[in-house]
């Protein structure tokens, strides 16, 4: 989202009132932090107003990059996103 939004601000800035760029039950993108249990659900985009939900699956990772890389009119197929299970002590029960 970083990259992308130096490539162009208004755009980035635009998800936020685009409904196309929001989920069911939480917005992935938002002009303020959203703190639960302590937990941020969403981080800062570089030095915009603009925040991105980060507490997602890894489908829904992928589900939402796909949205916004055709949003900046960029060919899927010129891209491979790699995710990796984190098996931290952290993400462990």
């Amino acid at each position: 989202c970083k990259i992308l939004a130096n490539e162009d601000k208004n755009k980035m800035k635009n998800f936020i009132n685009d409904p196309t760029m929001q989920g069911r039950k939480a917005p992935y993108f938002s002009n303020k932090l959203i703190i639960e249990n302590s937990i941020s659900k969403n981080e800062k985009i570089g030095n915009l107003d603009v925040y991105v939900w980060v507490n997602l699956s890894c489908n829904q990772i992928r589900n939402v990059i796909i949205r916004i890389l055709k949003k900046y009119n960029y060919k899927l197929d010129d891209f491979k996103i790699y995710l990796r299970a984190d098996y931290t002590d952290l993400h462990k029960k």
